[in-house]
Order: C-alpha cells, then sequence, then structure tokens
C-alpha cells in the first residue's frame, strides 16, 4: 500500500468514531463518511503500520442504507459522522458497537433488550460556537475534525432553528464593535465561545458569551437587544476563561441582563440551570434513559439512593418520589446550588446534596458507615476511578445503575464492579446522540 494511492473496496464496518473500514493489500482502512456496503474508491492520505485512512473519491455502488446528507457542510464540519447513513441503520450500528466494547474491552457477553431512539435532528438543547474572524467579519461554527479550524455554519440541523437568528445578530454586533476572537497561542482576544442554551418545556433561552475579559466592549446594549429581539431570551451572561487550553468554561460568571440561569422541565419536575450545570443535551432522551434506569432499580419507599456524579439532581430527583431518601454528590458548586433550588422548587423534601469529588465523597460516605440500597452512577466520558467503585462496593448496595456515554469506559467499569461480587441483570443503549459517534447506555448490577 502506498500513501495517496487509489483503491476500491466495499465498506463492512463502521468503527465506533462512525468511520467506515475497508480493506486493501490485506490492511484496515478508514474512511469518513461512507456506509456499511458502499463499494468505493479512496485515496490512503495517512499510512500507519498496521491500518491507514483514506478518503473518498468515488462512490461506485451504494449502499441499500445510504440517504442524501442535508447539512451543507457535511462532512466538513467535526460534529456529525453519519449524515449519509438512515438512521434506523446508525442505530443498529450504535447498539451492534456498544455491545462489542462491553465484550471486548470487560469480557461481557451482553444483548441489549432495548435500543432508545428518537428524532435524529432538532434535537439539542444547547450549542457552542467556536468564534473566527472571516475578513472583517466575526464568525461561528465548529471545528473540522482533530483541528481548531472553525467551520462556519449559521443553521446546525442538530440545533433548535431559533439559535441561528441569535447566532447571528450576536456576530454581527460583535464585528460592528471590533471584537476579535481570542487567541490561544498568544493569550489576546476578547471572544472565545458563544453558548446558547434553551428550555425546550419552557421555550426559554440563556445566552452566555466566553470571553477573556469581563470587558467587552457594548456588552450590556447587545444584551437588551438580544432579549427585546428574541422574547425567549431570559438571560446573558459573561463567562470569563482566560485560559490558554481547550476548557471552555471559566470560572468567573456575571449576569449582564436579565437571569443567569433557565428553566426547564423533565421528568415532570422543573430545573434551573446555569451555564455550568451538567444537563442532557437531548431532553426527550433523556426522559427516556432516567426511566429506564428508574424501571431497572425498581425503587422501594424505604429504600435510600445515593446519585454520584449527580450534576443539577436531575437523575436523584426524578426518582426522589419512590424513595425514602435521596443523596446526590457533584464536584460543580454551581450544579449543587441548582440541584437544592431544584429540591425546592419541586417540593422535595427527602433529597440532600452535597458538592465534593465523588470518588472522596463516596469514600466518606462509606467510612461514615452509609449504607445505601441503590446507587446511580453517571460519570463523565472517563468513568469512575477505583476509589470511587471500591468505596461504592464497600457500601454494598443492592442494586447499581450505571448510565454512561462511553461504552468504553462503562465497560471496564462494570467488568471491575462484576469481578468483585455484582451481576450485570438488565442492559440497554440509548442514542441521546444521533448523526454523531457518540450513544449512552444504561445497565443493572445487583449484589
Amino acid at each position: 500500500m502506498e500513501k495517496n494511492g487509489r483503491y476500491i473496496g466495499v465498506v463492512t464496518g463502521l468503527t465506533h468514531e462512525g468511520m467506515g473500514v475497508t480493506r486493501a493489500e490485506g490492511i484496515a482502512v478508514f474512511v469518513p463518511a461512507v456506509c456499511v456496503g458502499d463499494e468505493i474508491e479512496f485515496q490512503v492520505v495517512k499510512l500507519l503500520k498496521n491500518y491507514a485512512y483514506g478518503r473518498l473519491v468515488r462512490l461506485i455502488t451504494p449502499s441499500k442504507d445510504r440517504v442524501a446528507a442535508e447539512c451543507p457542510v457535511f462532512p466538513k464540519c467535526g460534529g456529525c459522522v453519519t449524515r449519509t447513513l438512515s438512521y434506523e441503520a446508525e442505530a443498529a450500528a450504535k447498539c451492534k458497537n456498544t455491545e462489542e466494547n462491553f465484550k471486548k474491552l470487560g469480557g461481557l457477553d451482553l444483548q441489549a433488550e432495548e435500543m432508545l431512539t428518537h428524532r435524529p435532528d432538532r434535537y439539542r438543547n444547547k450549542a457552542i460556537y467556536p468564534v473566527a474572524k472571516e475578513g472583517e467579519k466575526l464568525v461561528a461554527g465548529f471545528y473540522a475534525q482533530r483541528s481548531h479550524r472553525v467551520i462556519p455554519v449559521s443553521d446546525c440541523l442538530l440545533q433548535p432553528e431559533n439559535f441561528a437568528p441569535l447566532l447571528e445578530k450576536i456576530l454581527a454586533f460583535g464585528s460592528q464593535n471590533g471584537w476579535k476572537p481570542f487567541d490561544r497561542e498568544t493569550g489576546k482576544g476578547d471572544i472565545r465561545h458563544i453558548f446558547i442554551r434553551a428550555g425546550f418545556a419552557t421555550d426559554q433561552r440563556l445566552v452566555t458569551l466566553i470571553t477573556a475579559s469581563l470587558d467587552l466592549p457594548g456588552v450590556e446594549i447587545l444584551a437588551k437587544e438580544l432579549m427585546n429581539f428574541d422574547p425567549g431570551v431570559v438571560g446573558v451572561v459573561l463567562c470569563e476563561n482566560r485560559r490558554k487550553d481547550n476548557v471552555l468554561l471559566g470560572e468567573k460568571l456575571v449576569t449582564v441582563a436579565g437571569k443567569g440561569v433557565l428553566e426547564d422541565r423533565l421528568c415532570g419536575l422543573t430545573f434551573s440551570l446555569s451555564p455550568r450545570s451538567f444537563y442532557q443535551v437531548n431532553p426527550v432522551m433523556a426522559e427516556k434513559l432516567y426511566k429506564k434506569a428508574k424501571e431497572f432499580l425498581v425503587p422501594k419507599k424505604e429504600e435510600l439512593l445515593l446519585d454520584l456524579y449527580c450534576g443539577a439532581g436531575t437523575i436523584g430527583l426524578s426518582m426522589a418520589e419512590d424513595y425514602g431518601r435521596v443523596i446526590g454528590v457533584e464536584i460543580i458548586s454551581e450544579a449543587i446550588q441548582n440541584a437544592k433550588e431544584n429540591a425546592a422548587r419541586n417540593g422535595i423534601e427527602n433529597a440532600e446534596f452535597f458538592c465534593m469529588d465523588a470518588s472522596v465523597a463516596a469514600k466518606r460516605l462509606e467510612e461514615s458507615g452509609l449504607r445505601p440500597d441503590a446507587v446511580v452512577l453517571d460519570p463523565p466520558r472517563k468513568g469512575c476511578d477505583t476509589t470511587c467503585l471500591d468505596a461504592v462496593l464497600a457500601m454494598a448496595p443492592q442494586k447499581i445503575a450505571m448510565i454512561s456515554c462511553n461504552s468504553a469506559t462503562a465497560a471496564r467499569d462494570a467488568a471491575y464492579l462484576s469481578e468483585r461480587g455484582y451481576r450485570i441483570t438488565r442492559f440497554a443503549v440509548a442514542d441521546l446522540f444521533p448523526r454523531t459517534a457518540h450513544c449512552e447506555c444504561v445497565l443493572c448490577l445487583e449484589r
């Protein structure tokens, strides 16, 4: 095989990143924007020892699952990876890949009892747009894959339609007022990202401008204009972030106009969300996922539920009426404050929330003699560390519900628990991120 050489092959599978897998000269080649069953001509763009990456040159015979990509910037934008694949085929591939991760990485031979899905477009309730400059105008969109090159996008098909007018108005105002995109290498510039979050059930929107300084020219005027332009905008917030790495949100938040939070409803409850609050981006699918987790746990009124990595309290509060007591733990202080406010707003008196690292909290609770009947684990993509898992094991809950956006780390963590006295009794996959490479899963482990 030669770099830049052209070959013909049939796509036989999809990777967990959504790339097609074909072969040439006995070597696996990964090609983006193709479907299983496509016969393609491809060019090798990167050649490694045991595999290669290619780009599609010509579609020879299309797969039966191929559809037209409706997005004008696909595949340049790094967000969606399966725009050319029917959603039915995408969901099936994600379910299969999740099952394979549990088998290969955790040694767990599982078959999902259900693949939870909804609509594949307009499902996201938030977008964080990096800002760049083209000529004299500011632009925003999303990064090209494996780069920090901004692909301008005015109306992403994954976002609500009412985000685009707000984005365009902010960019026009910033261009007129001389805002400059932040340069991470030099540390100079004004605007880094534009963050818009929506409450679908309440028709509210919160605009957060992530900046290098709280001194952003004309921001008070812009805030008033945005709230007059879109009555659904309940507040405009500045978030100062001077860091030169990939961390999006800074520690300092200042409300410029309106409120610094928005409200949304999920699982029959009302939630208050700040820019730093974790909240699932696909609320319809989040409801399905949380209901499935509760179904797996079979709550009882006399039991105690421990909700680790609780965010704004959505999971624990959605189950509170079925448990005698709920304890939630989260490391982000604003999220814990939101969780406490959410409990009060919904009249829930049997839930407590603590701000600390989940691993530290689990250890302290175990040392204090706490014995929860059930534990919910909903960690970030890196999964749980062994300190947390060991503390949970020491507390010996009867049931553990694990929710994960990364089946690789979920497989690792589930295997760790399975080797120490727990068995997996229920397992389902949930597609909270259609058209992207990401997927969630939920499983129940019983002692």
